[in-house]
């Protein structure tokens, strides 16, 4: 297998939801993947979608500014938690703070209204299955 479940018990994973932070919440790691790696990957991946998004008009550069701030202060939340172990009252007021805000899109972006549009329920699926599927002539690996 490609990955290592760390939780396995439902006392594993209950304790695991108590952890300040998502990374220590995160149940699995990959073989190519730590913990960290996927934090930094999905914060990697954020900015490069806030800046995309802002290229092409859907968020406002002061949104952009917002969010990007947010996920700085989270990285530096993040590395405080590995290296000072129990969570001082400034900390947990800052985590408390951050787990409050809408940090990597808003609220509305999750939203897909599709009344008053016509959508092609068929095309929409076949496209999907063709982004999704390995081409077979070149198999990516799964786990």
């Amino acid at each position: 297998m490609g990955y290592r479940l760390l939780y396995r018990t439902l006392g594993e994973h209950r304790q695991a939801m108590l952890m300040p932070s998502w990374k220590q919440r995160l149940n699995y790691e990959t073989k190519w993947m730590s913990r960290d790696d996927i934090v930094n990957a999905t914060y990697d991946g954020a900015e490069a979608l806030v800046d995309l998004k802002v290229r092409h008009g859907l968020v406002p550069a002061s949104d952009a500014r917002n969010i990007k701030d947010h996920i700085a202060r989270a990285r530096i939340v993040i590395g405080l938690l590995d290296e000072v172990g129990p969570v001082d009252k400034n900390l947990e007021r800052e985590i408390h703070l951050l787990n409050g805000l809408d940090s990597l899109c808003g609220k509305h972006e999750l939203d897909w209204s599709v009344i008053g549009k016509r959508y092609h329920l068929f095309r929409c699926i076949t496209s999907l299955f063709r982004t999704q599927l390995p081409r077979l002539d070149n198999p990516a690996p799964y786990l």
